[in-house]
């Protein structure tokens, strides 16, 4: 079944997983910790977004895109995985279970990222959240650029998140991977050039918040914003950026879904 014929509520976590593994046929074993045995040269398991639970039925789809995982142990230390399938199915499942198990509770101080989840949760309803990432993988729990297989790990990021978004077809898509990666993020999708797929920018000067810290833009059918990691050292015009960011969101309570974006946008 390919993508382009794939009905858009008959989508489940196990055509999502096999539709990952064929987009990741030619991946190197090497390139995922716990496929087999040996050193695993400080690569975390590989992150793939779930569907969650609710999600096709959500009002408004929300995709939330951050820059890595720190630790993301797909496959125990002691144990390993060696078929692809049963690899990525456990990558979906734990995305899943970890992302349902986090994103009701109370905001935490040390989950950064995670608290942005939560209000856009609740702002937009829980269900129609799913939480990406810019690199499906990490390398000694940080951003993967000092790995030797940055350019391989770079590739596959860039293959899986496209795909996520064509899948998952969120309504607004947030980027919030910060600065230190902001170039990556302008490869996969370029704001300027022949190449250009990023459209109809704007800021909110007139209301008080940088350009720095929020970016409003549409890619392919798809209402985007990009912010700062919550991470971020200028906390305090991040968080105002952000808390305005949630003004701009449609709440649970909007009787209208948003327009969804085209299956093969991407």
């Amino acid at each position: 079944m390919t993508v382009s014929t794939l009905p858009l509520a008959e989508l489940s976590n196990r055509e999502l997983a096999n539709l990952y593994a064929h987009a990741l046929k030619d991946i190197p074993p090497s390139l995922l910790a716990g496929f087999s045995e040996g050193d695993r040269g400080g690569l975390s398991g590989l992150y793939l977004p779930a569907i969650p639970d609710g999600y096709w039925q959500a009002a408004t789809r929300v995709m939330i895109v951050g820059r890595e995982t720190r630790g993301w142990g797909v496959v125990p230390k002691d144990e390993v995985c060696g078929d692809l399938t049963a690899y990525i199915e456990r990558s979906i499942a734990l995305q899943k279970k970890f992302q349902a198990d986090h994103i009701g509770q109370l905001p935490d101080a040390k989950a950064t990222f995670y608290n942005l989840a939560r209000q856009v949760a609740k702002r937009c309803g829980q269900s129609g959240v799913v939480v990406g990432n810019l690199f499906c993988i990490a390398h000694q729990k940080t951003i993967p650029t000092a790995s030797g297989r940055y350019v391989e790990i770079l590739r596959y990021s860039e293959i899986l998140l496209k795909l996520q978004i064509e899948l998952l077809r969120p309504h607004i898509v947030i980027f919030a991977n910060g600065s230190s990666s902001a170039a990556q993020r302008r490869a996969f999708f370029p704001t300027k050039g022949n190449n250009k797929v990023c459209f109809n920018g704007r800021y909110f000067l007139k209301d008080g918040i940088s350009k720095n810290h929020l970016w409003a833009f549409e890619m392919n059918g798809m209402q985007c914003y990009r912010v700062h990691h919550p991470s971020s050292l200028h906390r305090k015009k991040a968080d105002n950026a952000r808390r305005f960011l949630m003004t701009l969101l449609p709440g649970s309570d909007t009787n209208a879904a948003v327009s969804a974006p085209m299956a093969s946008s991407l």
